[in-house]
């Protein structure tokens, strides 16, 4: 066999972004006899003319309609092995890479040791960076030792495979993540596998990923991993690797039941009873696992003990509003869709407030946003605001959340951060949760902490006297009970600032959370780059902070310490932004 054909499979849907790439990693390897196969899974954009624009040069790119909506990559590889005429086939999405030898580096290791499987390393990419998954061996193992390095990723699963396995074991999706237990199990199916010295590259950066969503089929994957145990117990591996991977099945079952927990809302009634039948039976099956075969020691079975079931789901998943003042803000806007709508936390709205930005094609960008995420809201200024507290006070009165933050449009979050605060706020039911807080001063430069953290709730009152001189951060998620309270209405520049303190005052506990906020500090275009008349409303705002340490009755000497400092502050920095203002 000097000359297999190799079938390249791409499960493919509205890819326009990366066709470019895709042709030229496919259709420009240095190994000729491929067959290149798209699986179109109902594409609405123009990427199809694309394609079959592209299909008139080169006849080895094939295009192939799905039946019926798959909705997932496994549906695709299933299609396309019906399809292809190749003795060889490889797997990779529509925004993957490889090297442009990496064709010809297996093949070489086919024509050398007669294998059906020949895997390759492979990398995360990263953009600008690369890292790689596990390790790529230089000697040829055996199939069961492939199988077992494979499970935690010791070596990769990529690389290409003989399509007389699918034979013996038919590819058919019963879960969403189906190719990666197959191409594990076909491994068992083989009595030895070589390696290449050639790279696949998986993209990890593109925000319109499927796997930056999620969906009722991602927890699917509990299913496959009790497929993979399963069948570590029919192949007789060692107790020692069973037990080791039964602990890794339960921790998986238990990441993938808190993120139900708390994104319970954003399903249909439809796709939570779908969801909960899987944690039923997968509960089941891993109880019926342990029983049959004890294989789990002592303090595993403990942990198994604690797992929870749907029934006892009685965690508040409240919607969360995040408030963005917006101008002109098209340089930042992908940053901020990415750090808002891929939160761990599902169940937010984003209200972007736009006080009449002039450069349309960002009011653009945001309206394409709205239409394939209905929880984006652009919400149009009624007048010229001028700065962003207005467009706070306009977005408070449209926000349907029970609790709500606020961003400027180039500031950015943990991916956790929504997640982490209302854990919180189940916690301690506390009606503001603050964060850490950091000031960014640009990639690779040392992000400076603002005050710091408690790990336990202190009184609202504590938290008001600690804000005053940012000992502890201001950032945070508030309920919106609060403005029942106290209304936010905008009267000055830094209204924010004030107001969100003085809600501190208003509760009994603060409580606070492990994750962070990131204040953008080299955004040459900010407001607060410049002096305006509008800034010196800050010393008015210092003022009313007096008013409430004696309204509250503070102790005399906190008093005095603000006042003292609030006159240093007039005398060596108002003065002086005074005099560069007129």
């Amino acid at each position: 066999m000097k000359n297999p054909l190799v079938s390249i499979i791409v499960p493919y849907y509205n890819g326009k972004k990366y066709l470019d790439q895709l042709f030229d990693t496919t259709l420009n390897q240095t190994y000729k006899n491929i067959e290149v196969l798209i699986l179109n899974d109902f594409s609405t954009d123009d990427s199809i003319n694309i394609i079959n624009e592209k299909i008139k040069e080169d006849s080895r790119l094939r295009l192939i309609d799905m039946p019926q909506k798959g909705g997932c990559g496994s549906k695709g590889v299933e299609e396309g092995l019906k399809h292809v005429y190749g003795e060889y086939f490889f797997i990779m999405t529509q925004d993957d890479f490889l090297d442009k030898d990496y064709i010809e580096k297996c093949v070489d290791q086919i024509n050398k040791t007669g294998v059906k499987i020949v895997l390759t390393k492979s990398y995360f990419h990263f953009g600008q960076t690369n890292k790689q998954i596990g390790k790529t061996l230089k000697k040829e193992i055996s199939g069961k030792k492939a199988f077992e390095l494979s499970l935690n990723w010791k070596i990769s699963n990529v690389g290409l495979r003989s399509v007389e396995l699918t034979k013996i074991e038919p590819f058919i999706t019963t879960c969403y993540d189906m190719d990666e237990y197959l191409f594990k199990k076909y491994l068992l199916l083989v009595d030895k596998v070589a390696f290449a010295d050639t790279a696949f590259y998986y993209r990890v950066d593109n925000p319109n990923s499927l796997s930056k969503e999620l969906h009722y089929f991602n927890f699917e994957t509990i299913k496959s991993n009790i497929l993979l145990v399963k069948t570590l117990i029919e192949n007789k591996f060692s107790v020692n690797s069973i037990d080791k991977h039964c602990k890794e099945l339960i921790k998986i079952y238990q990441v993938w039941f808190n993120v139900y927990k708390i994104n319970k809302p954003i399903f249909s009634k439809e796709h939570q009873e779908y969801i909960e039948n899987i944690f039923k039976f997968s509960k089941e099956e891993i109880e019926a696992i342990i029983k049959k075969y004890n294989l789990i020691r002592c303090k595993y079975k403990l942990l198994f003990s604690k797992l929870e079931d749907v029934q006892s789901i009685n965690y508040k998943t409240p919607l969360v509003s995040i408030i963005v003042p917006h101008y002109n803000g098209k340089k930042y806007l992908e940053q901020l869709f990415d750090t808002t709508l891929n939160q761990t936390y599902k169940n937010i709205e984003l209200l972007l407030v736009d006080d009449f930005s002039t450069d349309n094609e960002s009011l653009e960008i945001i309206k394409k946003q709205q239409e394939k995420d209905s929880r984006v809201k652009l919400i149009p200024m009624p007048k010229k605001g001028g700065y962003g507290n207005y467009g706070v006070e306009e977005g408070l009165k449209h926000v349907k959340g029970e609790y709500f933050t606020v961003l400027t449009q180039d500031d950015f979050l943990d991916k956790d951060y929504v997640e982490k605060c209302v854990e919180q706020i189940n916690k301690t039911g506390a009606e503001i949760v603050l964060s850490r807080a950091h000031y960014f001063k640009g990639e690779g430069k040392k992000r400076r902490q603002i005050g710091k953290n408690f790990k336990h709730p202190i009184s609202g009152k504590k938290a008001f006297a600690l804000g005053l001189d940012w000992e502890i951060s201001n950032h945070g998620l508030r309920s919106v009970k609060l403005l029942e309270k106290d209304p936010f209405v905008c009267k000055y520049y830094n209204q924010d600032e004030y107001q969100f303190r003085k809600w501190l005052l208003l509760v009994d506990k603060v409580a606070f959370a492990d994750t962070a906020f990131y204040y953008t500090v080299n955004n040459p275009d900010a407001l607060t780059k410049s002096v305006y008349p509008f800034n010196f409303d800050i010393l008015e705002t210092q003022l009313f902070h007096i008013d409430l340490l004696q309204e509250y009755k503070f102790p005399k000497h906190v008093i005095e310490k603000r006042i003292n400092k609030l006159i240093k502050q007039h005398n060596k920095i108002w003065v002086k932004a005074f005099y560069e203002v007129i």
